[in-house]
């Protein structure tokens, strides 16, 4: 292909990852780099095309469990970058075990720009101390300090918001799950016609205050089915889902990898965080249509 002139991108498909085999097979990859190992990490991201469609009776995902049980006992952190995700009522590191979960505020909380780590104590001194935030000597400093007369620290401004959106969300978590629910169900209405129903897996998740479109299974029986982009392509503007939504007058909503993800947001929601159903079941119906071009083209049905 390189040959040809064409570059070739991984599309990760997981949607049938099997947690205790891919335990497993990592477990004995672990065991051969045993003296070099330094950590464990993965995605945060608890949707099935992510490869977390096995779960407890609690929601953990399986494969981020057996993930933070390896950890232990090799007794080196289990790292869960969960940037697009939210705290407190989303992913648990006590239910999976892990050591740290970091995430960007201002992405699915709406917060200010700024970052959020959770963890063990052990692992967050090494991050205070490479940040400058800590020492023996001094102890923890709660945030940087730039000159002697400064009088607006932006870090500062950052954290101010940060902790007004964390006390929102553990106070009225409803303000995430009431319009996430409105608009999984109205997918779900929405796709109940489409051809393909039974090769789609439609799923939900507060972490990502997201709903997940896979339509992995399209290419099921070694057939063609929908057209699968990489997030190359998402980022280089050759994603013709997203420039499908561009011409439909819809800003562009996460896709790459077969799983397109629709979350509430401008547009789509009210000045008090409500559902403005009428603008999101035009989002989810233009979706709809894109979808039913790509298996008409290809001659899915």
């Amino acid at each position: 292909m390189k040959y040809m002139g064409i570059k070739e991108f991984t599309t990760p498909l997981l949607l049938g990852v099997n947690a205790k085999e891919s335990y497993q097979k990592i477990k004995t990859t672990a065991e051969r780099h045993a003296d070099k190992l330094a950590a464990f990490a993965s995605l945060g991201y608890d949707l099935p095309g992510y490869g977390y469609g096995e779960k407890d009776d609690k929601g953990a995902p399986l494969l981020q469990k057996y993930l933070g049980k390896l950890s232990k006992e090799y007794d080196i952190p289990y790292i869960v970058d969960n940037a697009w995700g939210l705290p407190i009522i989303g992913t648990d590191l006590r239910q999976t075990n892990a050591s740290l979960i970091l995430y960007s505020m201002d992405k699915v909380a709406g917060a200010p720009t700024s970052g959020l780590i959770i963890g063990e104590e052990e692992y967050m001194i090494n991050i205070l101390r490479a940040l400058g935030m800590h020492s023996q000597r001094y102890g923890i400093k709660k945030a940087y300090g730039k000159a002697a007369y400064v009088t607006l620290d932006p870090g500062k401004e950052a954290i101010a918001g940060q902790v007004a959106t964390l006390s929102q969300i553990k106070e009225d978590p409803s303000i995430i799950s009431k319009p996430l629910e409105e608009l999984y169900n109205i997918t779900l209405e929405v796709f109940e016609s489409f051809p393909l129903r039974d090769k789609l897996v439609i799923s939900k998740s507060l972490n990502s205050f997201a709903v997940e479109i896979n339509y992995e299974k399209t290419w099921d029986e070694g057939r063609v089915g929908i057209p699968i982009f990489t997030i190359e392509d998402m980022y280089a503007g050759s994603n013709l889902i997203q420039e499908g939504m561009k011409v439909m007058g819809i800003i562009p909503t996460i896709a790459y990898d077969a799983n397109i993800m629709l979350s509430p947001g401008l547009g789509t929601l009210d000045e008090e965080g409500n559902l403005i159903h009428e603008n999101a079941e035009i989002v989810v119906k233009a979706i709809y249509k894109i979808l039913e071009i790509f298996g008409k083209y290809v001659g899915l049905f």
